[in-house]
């Protein structure tokens, strides 16, 4: 039987919904939102995926199980994660959908910031429904629930809205299913061994292993304990170039991604700048460390930055996102205040703290530096949410 990989990207629903919303033609950008969500559903939901691809060209499949994709094989499983889904749309419909990622976040997890005591949400019966679990697993579940559509940044209020999609949730219509990798399950319809090893590219295998023999060498230890053969192998065929990428395979963890994956990283990033035409497709190729100190910084890629900005992203998840530092996002955002450009300071760096920041630059009459701003707040707050503030509030 032939194999068939699907690369799928939540970065990429990103950018595409970014380009869809310049579209000036209200129905096109319709019919283009629908196929771009019907193909990130295609990725995620828990159905056959012969079975969805049939009825996309009008087709039905009878069987409950094709016995050949990764879902009727169970190499994912299906979580219900509605009960979840449902509170953090509780919260957005509680507040009237007027506000932003940031406050919703506060009222679930319970965190009693001043501009939530100050408007009672704390009253609210959706605060603190979400003590049970961190943060970052909320965040994780509403960028979920607005990549699935089910919930939207309003544009003409900043917050976060329900969709048609997300009321069915949240009433119990529908359920929240999302799909989690099931580790140590095996393909029952496997390729063959010597098909599998000959996707890697052998000239970075052999130059990962040599990277790996001298990094042992220094350390005094045997060669496999940093990586095994299957693992370079996995690295010379997938070629990551970010970390988050590099987690995905399967014998990498924290702990080594710590001590060992920038080399890694740095490696494969040199490999394809000597060979970009092995570069996977779909990818875009990122400068290695040795060409940046040869030739200097790259251009940030401001339509993404754009594209992550207007889809809720955080400054820190963007600054991670990006590769870039807290620093350079922060001039490229003040650029674009300069420019008399829009940019969501609430979605950024949220709404507690850009309120917290104006009163600081305000007590000091808007003329005061950085570090005495910085001083009143505490060191709570880095410099470039103090700056990014007090250049808009120039710009007004």
């Amino acid at each position: 039987p032939s194999l068939c990989v699907l690369f799928f990207g939540r970065g990429d629903i990103v950018k595409l919904r970014y380009f869809i919303d310049q579209m000036t033609d209200e129905n096109e950008r319709g019919i283009a939102r629908q196929k771009l969500y019907g193909m990130a559903d295609f990725a995620d939901l828990p159905v056959c995926r012969r079975k969805q691809l049939l009825a996309y060209f009008g087709e039905n499949y009878p069987a409950e199980n094709c016995g050949g994709c990764d879902i009727c094989v169970h190499e994912v499983e299906k979580a219900d994660e509605t009960r979840p889904a449902q509170m953090l749309m509780s919260a957005v419909a509680r507040v009237r959908e007027s506000f932003p990622e940031d406050h919703i976040l506060d009222i679930v997890t319970g965190t009693e910031t001043a501009p939530l005591l100050e408007l009672c949400h704390h009253e609210l019966p959706t605060f603190g429904v979400g003590r049970d679990k961190d943060r970052a697993y909320w965040t994780a579940l509403l960028r979920t629930l607005r990549e699935r559509d089910c919930v939207r940044i309003a544009r003409d209020r900043g917050g976060i809205a329900l969709t048609p999609k997300g009321r069915d949730i949240l009433f119990g219509r529908e359920k929240f299913l999302i799909l989690r990798s099931v580790e140590g399950k095996k393909r029952r319809h496997k390729a063959p061994a010597e098909k599998m090893e000959s996707a890697r590219n052998e000239e970075l295998f052999e130059r990962l292993r040599q990277l790996r023999r001298s990094l042992a060498d220094a350390a005094d230890i045997p060669p496999y304990v940093i990586f095994s053969d299957k693992v370079l192998s996995e690295m010379s065929r997938a070629m990551p170039q970010r970390k988050r990428d590099l987690l995905r395979i399967s014998g990498i963890g924290d702990a080594k991604m710590h001590k060992y994956g920038d080399k890694f990283i740095e490696e494969i990033r040199c490999f394809l700048e000597e060979h970009p035409e092995c570069l996977p497709a779909g990818e875009k190729q990122i400068i290695s460390e040795k060409t940046r100190k040869k030739s200097g910084k790259p251009e940030l890629d401001l339509i993404r930055l754009k594209a992550l900005m207007y889809d809720g992203w955080g400054l820190e998840e963007i600054v991670v996102d990006m590769e870039a530092s807290p620093a350079r996002i922060v001039r490229a955002l003040e650029k674009m205040l300069e420019n008399g450009e829009t940019v969501p300071l609430d979605t950024l760096i949220g709404t507690s703290t850009r309120l917290e920041i104006e009163r600081q630059i305000e007590l000091g009459g808007g003329n005061e530096r950085l570090t005495q701003i910085a001083q009143r707040l505490g060191g709570e707050i880095a410099y470039e949410p103090i700056k990014l503030v007090k250049k808009a509030m120039e710009c007004v």
